[in-house]
């Protein structure tokens, strides 16, 4: 499930690449063979906990299997809001200019963190994306629908 969403798709329709942070989160790159347009799934920047510092690596080292693969981004997708650790969807849509979405329920976990972790200004209608999806919304990735 990917913000209330599945990918599905024929057999061998499809690939799955993953790549590994330094604190062992999953980013997944899928991708649609026949059109060549893919997503990146809940991408993460590199985080030092001690010194506080971040970093792009891992980020760039998705857009570059997406470009040695020949692949178009064609989406940024967030499953879930992140307490633990930042998103690189930023960073991405900012260096490919793909839109980035999540599911719409995302404006009610922010209406909660806003209290939880004293935020008064984050916005709480989950306007740092470009789209959000509401439960059971289908849209496409190349030939590969989602439902």
């Amino acid at each position: 499930m990917i913000l209330g969403l599945r990918l599905v798709g024929a057999p061998g329709q499809c690939i799955v690449g993953t790549a590994v942070t330094l604190r062992q989160i999953r980013k997944t790159e899928v991708d649609d063979l026949a059109s060549g347009d893919c997503a990146i799934i809940d991408p993460v920047p590199d985080d030092d906990e001690r010194s506080g510092q971040t970093a792009t690596t891992n980020a760039d080292a998705l857009l570059a299997f997406v470009a040695r693969h020949g692949q178009r981004l064609q989406w940024i997708l967030d499953s879930h809001p992140h307490a633990d650790h930042f998103s690189a969807a930023p960073y991405l849509k900012g260096r490919t200019g793909a839109p980035t979405a999540i599911g719409k329920k995302v404006r009610e976990v922010q209406t909660l963190w806003k209290d939880i972790y004293d935020l008064p200004d984050l916005p709480g209608d989950g306007s740092q994306w470009d789209r959000l999806f509401a439960h059971g919304e289908t849209f496409q990735l190349g030939q590969i629908p989602s439902g």
